[in-house]
Formats: structure tokens, C-alpha cells, sequence
């Protein structure tokens, strides 16, 4: 097998898993809090690593061009950013 065959399967596996987590596992979180109106249990250093995270990939995809990564990456961020508000709204004593 090629080295260009194998980064080309784990780049897509990457994408896959990514897409993944942003379209199936953060929707779950942000409806979970929705329903409970509370973010217990949620590690606030996550989720803001992760909106990190993803915008500099995000943004590193946007500057060489690479849409696909961009479209991944910016899913996800937009949604670790509704994560981060629903942080905020049902905070503790507002």
C-alpha cells in the first residue's frame, strides 16, 4: 500500500469522525441541556478547548484552500460555541 493510499484513507477517516461527533454527538449535548435547562456535568475546559480547537482548523483549513475541512471543522465550531452558550444562559445565580 502507497504512503499517498494511507494518508489518503486516514484523512478521510478523520473527516468521517469529525463530521461525526460535530452532526451526531454535540446536537445530542445542546438537546440535553435544552431539555434540562442546565449544563451539569459539562467540563467548561472542553468545551472551550474545543471551539478553539476547531476554529484554528477551521481557519487553517480557509487559508490553503481546503473546503472540506473548513465545512467539518466550522460544523463543529458553531456548535461547541452553542454549547458554550447554553453554558452561559443556564449558568448558576444569573
Amino acid at each position: 500500500m502507497s504512503y499517498a493510499l494511507v494518508q489518503q484513507i486516514i484523512g478521510s477517516a478523520a473527516l468521517i469522525a469529525s463530521l461525526f461527533i460535530a452532526l451526531v454527538g454535540f446536537p445530542m449535548q445542546i438537546r440535553k441541556n435544552y431539555k434540562m435547562k442546565n449544563c451539569q456535568g459539562l467540563a467548561r475546559s472542553l468545551v472551550i478547548s474545543c471551539s478553539i480547537s476547531y476554529t484554528l482548523w477551521m481557519l487553517h483549513g480557509f487559508l490553503k484552500g481546503d473546503w472540506f475541512l473548513v465545512i467539518a471543522q466550522g460544523a463543529g465550531g458553531l456548535l461547541c460555541y452553542t454549547l458554550l452558550f447554553q453554558m452561559w444562559w443556564y449558568r448558576e445565580g444569573k
